[in-house]
């Protein structure tokens, strides 16, 4: 099953791309769309939009096109790459959520707790841990706490 990791700080953002990355799971380390989860049909649409685009540049539909449709296409395939790249390989709902900040990603923890998907979660003392499955204790902030929970998650992932 998939599990997805969202970080959108910018100190989890790396580490946590790398190991998602490494488990070949999917992730967000852009930004929390609204509605990524309770409307999955809507990311599905957005996944062809980028699928059509790789297409025509294959079959040589790009290169008939002019400079501007071109610049136009570039940037919207640079875009839906960069906020849903990565979960675009995800058909179904995720069987769980590894949230780095949980204060920050207020809307994903909201969107997992009306579709009932477990939550594990770094909590920091800024943080109220009662909506959160599993909440593990730790400095949200820091660098190295994020790389050594998210690599020991991620090990437990690989042994399973």
């Amino acid at each position: 099953k998939k599990i997805l990791f969202v970080a959108t700080k910018k100190q989890a953002k790396d580490i946590v791309s790398d190991y998602a990355k490494k488990v070949n799971m999917p992730y967000i380390t852009e930004r929390w769309l609204g509605g990524i989860l309770t409307n999955m049909s809507i990311i599905r649409q957005s996944v062809k939009k980028m699928n059509v685009i790789d297409r025509q540049k294959i079959d040589g539909t790009y290169n008939m096109m002019s400079k501007k449709e071109k610049l136009l296409i570039d940037r919207l395939k640079n875009k839906l790459k960069k906020n849903i790249g990565s979960i675009s390989k995800m058909n179904s709902l995720p069987a769980c959520v590894i949230i780095v900040d949980v204060k920050k990603e207020k809307i994903a923890v909201k969107e997992c707790i009306n579709l009932c998907i477990p939550i594990i979660g770094i909590v920091d003392t800024n943080c109220d841990p009662r909506n959160i499955d599993y909440p593990i204790p730790a400095n949200d902030d820091s660098s190295k706490s994020i790389h050594l929970i998210i690599s020991y998650l991620t090990n437990s992932i690989l042994t399973n």
